[in-house]
């Protein structure tokens, strides 16, 4: 699954800096992973890294569990 695959170019110039930079931090913490498929254009893909696949499910199933108990409706576990 690649992350931020075309994203920077629909965001304002501004907002590029921020994206770039929180994807760097996210890379440092080990949460992503950089892979870099520069030919002769600069092409870089993002993957999430299996510490940051096992942050992704665990985050999903807090929030499965949240809506459970806020939520009218149940959802199938």
């Amino acid at each position: 699954m690649a992350i931020g695959s075309g994203v920077c170019g629909l965001l304002p110039r501004h907002r590029r800096r921020c994206w770039r930079s929180t994807l760097r931090e996210m890379e440092r913490d080990g949460l992503i992973v950089r892979k870099n498929l520069s030919g002769r254009v600069l092409h870089v893909e993002y993957s999430l890294s299996e510490s940051g696949g096992y942050v992704a499910l665990h985050l999903i199933s807090m929030l499965l569990n949240w809506s459970n108990e806020h939520l009218p409706f149940k959802t199938d576990e």
